[in-house]
Order: structure tokens, then sequence, then C-alpha cells
């Protein structure tokens, strides 16, 4: 992973760390973004977590968040075609910390010519059916 920001929140000062990887998810390789944010004992609440990028008003919530790590870190989940930004993650309606000016450069892409066949690439796409056919009842 990279780092490409860190943020003071109100305390710790956190890291952000973002990767294009392929992770195991539903007993299947998925080529998905990651970003892990650390510098605190993240707490589970009973408000939802969220990780989120913002550009100008736009904003753009991870698909799934979660505490890992033992607790020591946030990963939130994007697809490969999410909109960077500024990154900001908390509970609820309460953000905890904001990554202003996240140096995206720094960020590298998988080459799609070195990824195997049988990876699925999550996209906006790709989530957008599946939540249409978790509707229809598929």
């Amino acid at each position: 992973m990279i780092n490409i920001a860190s943020a003071k929140g109100f305390a710790p000062t956190y890291k952000l760390e973002v990767a294009d990887t392929i992770v195991d998810f539903n007993g299947a390789p998925h080529r998905m973004i990651k970003m892990r944010i650390t510098g605190s004992t993240f707490e589970y609440k009973d408000t939802g977590m969220f990780v989120r990028t913002r550009n100008g008003k736009q904003t753009e919530e991870c698909f799934m968040a979660n505490i890992a790590e033992h607790d020591q870190a946030v990963h939130g989940f994007f697809p490969v075609d999410f909109m960077p930004g500024d990154v900001e993650f908390g509970y609820g309606g309460e953000t905890i910390a904001v990554f202003k000016r996240a140096k995206w450069d720094r960020f590298k892409r998988l080459k799609d010519e070195f990824i195997e066949n049988g990876v699925t690439t999550l996209t906006h796409q790709w989530l957008k059916q599946k939540k249409e056919a978790r509707k229809r009842g598929m």
C-alpha cells in the first residue's frame, strides 16, 4: 500500500494508504481499490462507519467499510473507477478526519495485462448490476 496523505483528527494523526488490489470477496478474486486508515484504535459503534471521497460538492462512499487488524485500521473498499479527491471517514453523521490534497499521483494501478483470467474487476456498473439483481431476488 502507498501512503498518500495524513490528517489530524480530534487527537491522533491519521495515515491514509491506498492500493489497487485483488481481494478474496465472496469466495472469488475481485479487483478493487482498498483504502487503509491507521493512527488510532477504532471502535465499533451502533452508527455506521463511512469512508468516502469528496471532489468539490460530489461525494462517493465506499461500498464496504470495516474495522480490521485488531481494531488498529479502518478499511474502505471502492470500485476501480472511483472518484479521487479528499478522503473523509467517520461514523454516522460525525466526520473524524479529512485527508485533504491526497497525493493521488503516488497511487499506482495494477496493469491489466498482468491480471489473471477469472479475476472480476469491480466497477460502478458491476456494483449496480449486483444491486439490481439483489432487488429482483437473484
